[in-house]
């Protein structure tokens, strides 16, 4: 409940952060980047049916759609929703897109029902991950495909600043508890270990995986950079990250994984 008013109150926000300069705004396009880049991978037939969790803004929902994919989009906002039809709708997309609010620990939606499952940035708010991977596979067609992503717990970032550390502590969570009790939303992290058993659980096997976001770099809160460097250290280490280094290919801040449904 929090968690949806939350999004409900800053739709607005998300529908223009993926067009920042900034380096959120990069780190969020690049995420996206990478997610596309899975959907291609993946080779799907045109008209293929494709459930997008988490819509947002809609950003994404007209990519998967202008790759041909009849997507059907569903977030727990009905705000997010309104924006995603509203994007279709002025991209001419509106025949390939359906939008509506959908619970996605409990989805609705029939069993082996889509080709591809995409949810980016949706496991850090769910209070039971491992219900909704379980959903996610239910609704996948044996052979079908998951995309999704997850708030990286080894990310970079963690270890430059007290704070951050602090976050991986048992005393995170007991904030986080506080915090839920007066109403606030959270998000969770999750290494990519825990990650990858939610998807064994569900007969998902990881095809490839990749990390994605270098900053922002702090310490006790204050930035070690301004936007500009920043950026340009991201797109350094992304680079590196991507060709394979040590480290880096592991420490990026959004954890990124194409699964497929074992059949039977």
């Amino acid at each position: 409940m929090h968690v949806n008013r939350h999004f409900d109150s800053t739709a607005a926000y998300w529908d223009g952060v993926y067009s920042g300069a900034d380096l959120q705004g990069t780190i969020y396009r690049d995420r996206q980047s990478a997610v596309l880049d899975y959907v291609d991978r993946a080779a799907l037939s045109e008209g293929a049916h494709a459930l997008e969790i988490g819509c947002g803004a809609g950003h994404l929902t007209v990519q998967l759609a202008e790759r041909g994919l009849d997507v059907e989009a569903i977030d727990a906002s009905p705000a997010m929703v309104a924006a995603t039809a509203a994007q279709a709708q002025e991209r001419g997309l509106h025949q390939h897109v359906s939008a509506r609010v959908g619970d996605v620990h409990s989805l609705p939606c029939g069993a082996c029902s889509f080709d591809l499952v995409v949810a980016v940035g949706v496991i850090p708010w769910l209070h039971s991950p491992h219900a909704a991977v379980a959903e996610m596979a239910r609704v996948l067609r044996p052979g079908g495909q998951l995309i999704l992503t997850a708030d990286n717990r080894a990310r970079l970032v963690s270890f430059s600043d007290p704070r951050a550390i602090l976050a991986l502590s048992p005393l995170k969570h007991a904030y986080d508890r506080f915090r839920n009790r007066r109403g606030v939303a959270t998000s969770r992290l999750h290494s990519p270990r825990q990650i990858d058993r939610l998807l064994s659980a569900g007969s998902l096997r990881p095809l490839e995986r990749r990390t994605v976001g270098f900053g922002p770099l702090s310490f006790l809160g204050r930035p070690l950079l301004d936007d500009e460097r920043g950026v340009r250290l991201h797109g350094r280490l992304q680079e590196l990250a991507d060709h394979g280094a040590p480290l880096l290919r592991s420490t990026g801040w959004h954890y990124v994984v194409r699964a497929q449904k074992l059949t039977d």
